[in-house]
């Protein structure tokens, strides 16, 4: 293929379908790589790529015929335009129930749930009606204000989510998790910014290869997610643990090891069974993000054990979360119908000493602690 005696229109029309494809097979791979997972978050994201996969398929179309590739019909460039439209609510609703159950936004377990699809549902059929009658391709006012309109409520939709997440991040408790979040609020703002140059450049497939680009994005972070995260209790797992150990400049802060537990976990199992038992621990690893501040960062270590990691310069901040700790296990048998008691341990981390050294001798704090407690 010689590029030299190509015209621009034929290029542009080549780097046009090459876009829409490299996004159809991208798409693809990705979504047969999650597709057997199928928890609800998933089963968004997997809608997602679907969606992104039928938007590929209907700009190609409209590429083959703008392009004259195929012979010009202006039914078929409607049809087209109808396609990626309607694909574009569905990607930006599928969005937004993946962000909304990823932060665990009340909406989701409300049964207002179901009304939000309603604005998706008047969307499509309003953009079908619109593409039926008007060129939103047109490169004046009225072609900028209808390709505006067809897109208004999907970027309505991503831009809530962008928002929910930021203002997730800055009430986290978790410096470790809250990092992860304020990247993955990228993805929103990067598809409204991508959208809009496609707007007003509709000749270039700017979303095309922007939408691919920040799904791979996407979905590195999802699988960084899962990676990271304790499927129980939904925060930072021992791999997030490791990881943020190694991330540690001591040259920084000081830092405070500490480990934790449910006195006589056990008992908890034999009683009342084991769900009620991972009830406990979902119970204990949400008192626990109450009670550590912004600098700190939590994860379970194991079993019933979990491990804080505070930044403070002496002992004070630490017992202050120990007190913290101590004063909201009061309102368990509330809570949970039963009352139980947790013990710690804790240890100023030294970059000098071995982290597993460090690690044994605050367990071994804890069960001296539990042993004193025992005796009481």
């Amino acid at each position: 293929m010689n590029f030299n005696n190509m015209s621009s229109d034929a290029l542009l029309a080549m780097f046009y379908v090459w876009g829409n494809a490299i996004g159809i097979i991208v798409a693809s791979l990705l979504l047969i790589k999650n597709w057997k997972n199928k928890q609800t978050q998933s089963k968004c994201f997997n809608t997602m790529l679907i969606s992104l996969i039928i938007y590929f398929i209907g700009d190609g179309i409209w590429a083959f015929a703008y392009f004259q590739i195929i012979p010009y019909h202006e039914i078929i460039i409607k049809l087209a335009r109808m396609i990626y439209y309607s694909a574009a609510n569905f990607i930006a609703y599928a969005w937004f129930m993946y962000v909304e159950i990823k932060i665990d936004f009340p909406i989701v377990r409300s049964k207002k749930r179901k009304y939000l699809f309603i604005p998706i549902i008047i969307s499509v059929i309003a953009g079908i009606l619109i593409c039926s009658f008007l060129n939103p391709a047109e490169k004046n006012i009225y072609g900028y204000l209808t390709a505006i309109s067809l897109v208004l409520v999907p970027f309505t939709y991503i831009f809530v989510s962008g928002i929910h997440i930021i203002k997730k991040a800055i009430r986290n408790k978790e410096e470790f998790y809250d990092r992860h979040l304020k990247l993955f609020a990228i993805w929103p703002f990067g598809i409204l910014i991508i959208s809009i140059l496609q707007i007003f450049f509709a000749e270039l497939p700017i979303y095309c290869y922007g939408a691919v680009i920040v799904s791979m994005y996407l979905y590195i972070l999802n699988q960084d997610s899962y990676i990271f995260t304790d499927a129980l209790t939904k925060i930072n797992n021992r791999a997030a643990f490791n990881k943020y150990l190694n991330e540690i400049d001591f040259d920084d802060s000081s830092y405070y090891l500490m480990i934790l537990d449910i006195d006589k976990f056990k008992s908890i199992n034999d009683t009342y069974g084991h769900i009620e038992g991972d009830r406990a621990l979902i119970y204990f690893a949400n008192l626990l993000k109450k009670s550590i501040s912004n600098t700190c960062f939590l994860a379970r270590y194991g079993g019933d054990e979990f491990v804080i990691i505070a930044k403070t310069n002496n002992e004070d901040g630490v017992k202050e979360i120990i007190n913290n700790i101590n004063s909201l296990t009061e309102n368990t048998e509330n809570d949970l119908g039963y009352k139980f008691t947790t013990s710690s341990g804790y240890i100023k981390l030294d970059k000098d000493i071995d982290i597993e050294k460090s690690i044994s001798e605050a367990d071994k704090m804890l069960y001296q602690n539990k042993e004193i407690a025992h005796n009481k």
